[in-house]
């Protein structure tokens, strides 16, 4: 069975100097909170600890409805790739109509484009050996692309790893 885990992080504390808002969903596959033990994922723990963590939001079996269902607020039961996001306006067109700059980053897997969900800018793939290597470079994109948008910014980041056990072949520069 497939875990999911989303990390919503509100940032003031890393941006507030720039009197900038980032908003950032972090979304992690075959992770669940329970593998987030405090003081053994340093950079995590501060990002929450900075920030803001909603940690009562439901997770379903596979990717997709969960992502569905951050992303439209709606309850996702039922749902599969080929349900579009319903008509109401989805998180990131909101973020977008209160002013965000809007992008997405990795996995999506919902019928809906992300572009037709209100994210102006998106890089859904990239060409790596494997899943470890293509979320360090998922991470140096959405981190470049957030260092140059001006104002507040709404960031999703999708990252295939740690989907499989996988072992990186070259060390993250983090």
């Amino acid at each position: 069975m497939t875990r999911l885990i989303y990390l919503i992080l509100f940032l003031p504390a890393a941006v507030h100097a720039n009197d900038r808002q980032i908003v950032c969903v972090l979304t992690v596959d075959d992770m669940a909170f329970s593998d987030l033990v405090k003081n053994d994922t340093p950079f995590i723990d501060k990002l929450a600890d900075e920030g803001i963590t909603l940690n009562n939001f439901r997770t379903y079996p596979t990717c997709q409805p969960t992502r569905w269902g951050l992303m439209s607020g709606k309850n996702p039961i039922g749902v599969d790739r080929t349900i579009p996001l319903p008509s109401t306006p989805a998180m990131a067109e909101r973020m977008s109509s209160l002013g965000y700059s809007t992008g997405h980053f990795g996995k999506w897997h919902v019928a809906t484009p992300p572009e037709d969900a209100g994210f102006s800018t998106v890089l859904l793939g990239v060409n790596e050996p494997t899943r470890a290597e293509v979320s360090i470079r998922l991470d140096t994109e959405a981190r470049n692309w957030l260092r140059n948008k001006p104002g507040d910014v709404f960031l999703s980041l999708a990252l295939p790893s740690p989907h499989l056990p996988t072992t990186p072949t070259r060390a993250a520069n983090i």
